[in-house]
């Protein structure tokens, strides 16, 4: 799209040789959230969230078809302000319906569906998931959604690595209570990796004593949604 301007809402920027995912946010995707993208072997399309202009979550998506990229679409104007830590999420559930998780940095994640199956045109916000999330990742398992990632300890310096199952996953679901699965006492937990199989969650992780203090150690552990257990190597 160079030499062109692309008019979405009120954000509406230049494209001469810039390339439109490096703008307005100093980082588009979070490093250690690596699910911003999903593969529709029905559609043959890969589905792509992130940060956009004044930090709101977009999406598009690349046809592996007609090798081309999709329209450009901002799921809500709705995101954290001056913050960049609130990156997108994305999952699909059995329908081919899209499930965005988004804005988060120690408070609740705000999450829309796709209004259609395989459809990034329009997009249906749901109830905001509760509880201090941040990097959160989500996870279709079992016909339910499995949100994982770091929640903060009311408001004190103890951050936990948890989880939340969904009620389902059509409009207008509810979730289950807050499981935490590992806790450093006055220390902060970085997820920063996931593998799914079967219907156990791979994680790995790491920590600091701050958020400007030294990464330390790295942890591997596999939680079992079947049976509720966190089990090391």
């Amino acid at each position: 799209r160079v030499g062109t301007e692309i008019a979405m809402g009120t954000d509406l920027l230049p494209q001469t040789l810039v390339s439109w995912f490096g703008q307005g946010t100093s980082q588009p995707l979070v490093q250690i959230m690596p699910e911003n993208a999903v593969y529709d072997s029905t559609a043959n399309k890969t589905f792509i969230v992130w940060q956009g202009p004044r930090l709101k979550p977009y999406v598009t998506y690349y046809d592996h078809t007609l090798g081309a990229w999709g329209d450009i679409v901002r799921i809500s104007t709705v995101s954290l302000t001056d913050d960049d830590h609130g990156a997108p999420a994305i999952c699909q559930d059995a329908s081919g319906y899209l499930h965005v998780f988004w804005g988060t940095h120690n408070n609740a994640a705000e999450y829309a569906i796709s209004t259609s199956a395989r459809d990034i045109s329009a997009w249906t916000v749901q109830t905001d998931v509760s509880d201090n999330w941040t990097y959160q990742q989500p996870f279709v398992i079992g016909g339910n959604i499995w949100l994982v990632g770091r929640v903060q300890v009311g408001t004190s310096s103890t951050y936990t690595l948890s989880a939340k199952k969904s009620n389902g996953v059509a409009t207008g679901h509810t979730w289950n209570t807050l499981i935490d699965l590992c806790s450093f006492s006055a220390k902060m937990a970085y997820p920063s990796d996931y593998v799914v199989v079967g219907n156990n969650i791979h994680i790995v992780w790491w920590r600091r004593e701050s958020p400007t203090g030294a990464s330390k150690n790295i942890y591997y552990a596999v939680y079992e949604t079947d049976t509720g257990l966190l089990k090391n190597a």
